[in-house]
């Protein structure tokens, strides 16, 4: 595994974001609040000397992450005509941060999995296919580590 220069972001969505979800999708449709957290997206900064250098670059993505997770829960009609504010994302979201990230493959895309490894490790491995995953678990990490795996996992061009 490969120490990276890059930071991952999970944004953990709140009640307030649940509640925007409600107010869009049919009662039927209605996500259960703990389901928003089965699968948090994780989004890949480079690594800022910085929280506030790193604070600073949310900012500067806040609405295509925002719209990201409109898209995600809502699809691509309802979300494209919901607007956000730094505040609106921040009232929707909480942050996880993860600094020390090592990834398998030999380059990041956004086809890759994030396997946090808590507290604070997050690895990043491709896999062409879903049933690969469990056995990759089995080889490299021992048994009774807490680890969350994401499967959505974008990558954030730094400005």
């Amino acid at each position: 595994m490969q120490q990276t220069q890059r930071e991952v972001i999970l944004l953990k969505p709140t009640p307030a974001f649940w509640h925007l979800l409600k107010a869009y999708l049919p009662k039927s449709f209605y996500p259960d609040f703990d389901m928003l957290h089965v699968d948090v997206t994780a989004y890949t900064f480079m690594a800022y000397g910085s929280d506030k250098e790193l604070i600073q670059a949310i900012e500067r993505h806040h609405n295509t992450m925002f719209k990201y997770e409109l898209e995600r829960w809502l699809g691509v009609g309802k979300a494209k005509h919901l607007k956000s504010s730094f505040f609106d994302f921040t009232c929707c979201f909480k942050f996880e941060a993860l600094s020390q990230v090592n990834h398998i493959s030999s380059q990041l895309t956004s086809g890759n999995f994030l396997f946090q490894i808590k507290p604070g490790i997050a690895v990043v491995a491709s896999f062409y296919n879903a049933e690969d995953v469990t056995p990759f678990i089995d080889k490299h990490f021992p048994q009774g580590l807490d680890i969350e795996l994401h499967s959505h996992l974008v990558h954030m061009d730094n400005e």
